[in-house]
């Protein structure tokens, strides 16, 4: 992927405690997103907000503690830190989500324009954020302004979305990247597989790629010229797959700043998103896991 594209990854979206009965693991897509592109050296900034309580405390001290960039997170004096329930359903998360939560109120500062004007970042957002007027409006105003390279991964949650609020965020992405059940939920065309309805996706808003998860079978990329890059999931022992798409999701943007081309981001996104899934909750303890996937990239390049 010859894009240059590599001066800024900026995040957009919630940051909250994913509770399975009664531990509670920090995540929140976006929120994975940058503390897996911290691991990796990238030092994105993520513009979220938390609400003044204990859970906000936790946050902001995990992400000092990490080096990871806290100038885009906000306070909120009225509403609490996010969280969302979390059981695993024959082997698949299934979250229930609360409302009134901190990141709905995510407020528009001129100071993100000035700061990321510069057309070769890339504004990386989902939708879960996208469900409160404030945060939404806050994020139309970043994205129109800035004229960021726009990685839109879907993560459709419950019914936080609806068809004209995913044809907004199509109208602006560059990159794409769903799984193939949330492929066949935007995409209705029941006479297509999914690699017909990834082109067929990719042509009607005009995308320079679609990335599919698929959980067990893998994964590929499909390019505007219709190029299919595919990668195999190796067997592995799951523990559970919270945060598997969004390690997944890192890996790619990874590449797309370092220029790797499609089949090696498809392969270690997939081998990255394959060891989130051997450990609880959606990021890692160990940091050094990070420095593993680089050496092991680097010397198998």
């Amino acid at each position: 992927m010859q894009n240059n594209y590599s001066n800024k990854v900026i995040i957009f979206g919630e940051i909250l405690f994913d509770i399975f009965d009664k531990t509670e693991i920090l995540g929140g897509a976006p929120f994975n997103m940058a503390k897996h592109l911290n691991g990796f050296g990238l030092k994105p900034i993520i513009i979220s907000r938390i609400g003044n309580d204990k859970r906000g405390e936790i946050i902001l001290s995990k992400m000092k503690l990490w080096n990871m960039e806290t100038s885009g997170i906000q306070i909120d004096d009225e509403h609490q830190t996010g969280i969302v329930n979390v059981k695993i359903i024959n082997g698949e998360p299934q979250f229930k989500t609360l409302v009134n939560l901190a990141y709905d109120y995510i407020e528009f500062d001129e100071y993100f324009l000035d700061k990321f004007v510069n057309e070769n970042n890339i504004l990386y957002h989902g939708l879960l954020a996208l469900r409160g007027e404030k945060s939404r409006g806050s994020f139309f105003k970043i994205r129109d302004g800035i004229n960021a390279k726009i990685f839109f991964d879907v993560n459709l949650r419950g019914h936080w979305w609806n068809k004209e609020l995913i044809t907004n965020c199509l109208s602006k992405t560059n990159w794409l990247k769903l799984n193939k059940y949330e492929l066949f939920d935007i995409q209705e065309d029941k006479n297509k597989n999914l690699s017909e309805k990834a082109i067929m996706i990719a042509k009607e808003h005009n995308l320079d790629e679609v990335i599919i998860t698929n959980g067990k079978e893998g994964a590929f990329i499909i390019n505007r010229q219709n190029g299919i890059f595919e990668s195999k999931t190796k067997k592995i022992e799951v523990v559970d797959t919270v945060g598997a798409g969004d390690a997944f999701s890192a890996v790619i943007i990874l590449g797309i700043v370092k220029e790797w081309n499609e089949s090696e981001i498809i392969k270690r996104a997939t081998e990255f998103s394959a060891a989130m899934c051997e450990v609880q909750g959606a990021i890692f303890s160990n940091t050094n896991i990070y420095d593993k996937f680089l050496w092991k990239w680097k010397n198998n390049s």
